[in-house]
């Protein structure tokens, strides 16, 4: 499957939609759902080490890796998501680490992932639909921190050597998830959120406190999936929509017949250059 979006908006041109669907027990207002919280220390088993590509967007259905091409504007799938046993595993969101490694949550479990061939190896539990790792530096001196946003709490993931932990933060000033969490700077990180107005808003918020730190930026309903490349933000909706937001406006440059659940980058592919 290979889906071609040009400058203007088009349709699937030749593949398979995904077949994904959303997760059983899903809030009306964003993927996946929400359970236990709590904190708990886990060993880390040894992750991939195939790192992501730099000039790609990785973005996730249900229950399939792909990738976006934004200079090109082609989205191209890589694999089902599947355990080392090879059984298939369902993912709410992505995020990608300071080395490059790509990290999956869903409804009840936190994976790494290799993102060549797409078999996941579980780290923790977790039942967020929202992941993305805060700036190095910013939330930990010395280790990645990975923020999960489960409804409207925070979720620190303390990702270190010897094994990870998982400590409730704190909750967000009167927004929850609808399905993403990308980094700005230093402490703050953008969420994409329901809107009391409807559709969804971006909102910049402090991922110590939960504060809003600026003002929410609308976005059509169902944007689950978010990504910073060359310092533009592209958003990627349940409807297959895929938008780009470059400071000023919002347009739609494309959409495809699969569901679009979760984006993440290589790091050094968030700024522009």
């Amino acid at each position: 499957m290979v889906l071609v979006l040009g400058g203007c908006v088009e349709r699937l041109i030749e593949g398979e939609p995904g077949a994904g669907g959303q997760s059983e027990g899903a809030e009306a207002t964003g993927r996946g759902s929400t359970s236990e919280e709590g904190s708990e220390d886990t060993g880390v088993a040894e992750p991939p080490a195939s790192p992501v590509e730099q000039d790609l967007i990785y973005v996730n259905s249900p229950d399939t890796l792909l990738t976006f091409d934004p200079q090109a504007r082609v989205l191209s799938p890589v694999g089902p998501f599947v355990l080392e046993d090879g059984s298939a595993a369902s993912v709410t969101d992505i995020a990608v680490d300071r080395f490059g490694l790509l990290y999956a949550v869903s409804v009840g479990t936190l994976y790494v992932c290799d993102p060549n061939t797409v078999v996941c190896t579980p780290q923790g539990s977790s039942s967020a639909n929202s992941a993305g790792f805060a700036e190095f530096g910013a939330l930990a001196d010395d280790h990645d921190v990975l923020v999960l946003v489960e409804g409207s709490s925070i979720v620190h993931v303390h990702v270190r050597e010897d094994g990870i932990e998982t400590v409730v933060a704190g909750s967000l000033d009167g927004y929850s998830s609808s399905g993403d969490v990308i980094e700005l700077s230093g402490r703050d990180m953008l969420l994409s959120s329901p809107s009391p107005d409807g559709g969804d808003v971006l909102v910049p918020f402090d991922a110590l406190t939960g504060a809003v730190v600026g003002q929410p930026v609308p976005m059509p309903p169902l944007s689950y999936g978010l990504a910073r490349f060359r310092g533009e933000i592209w958003v990627f909706t349940d409807l297959g929509e895929i938008f780009v937001h470059d400071g000023a406006e919002t347009i739609e440059v494309g959409r495809a017949d699969v569901r679009l659940w979760g984006a993440a980058v290589h790091p050094s592919a968030r700024w522009s250059p």
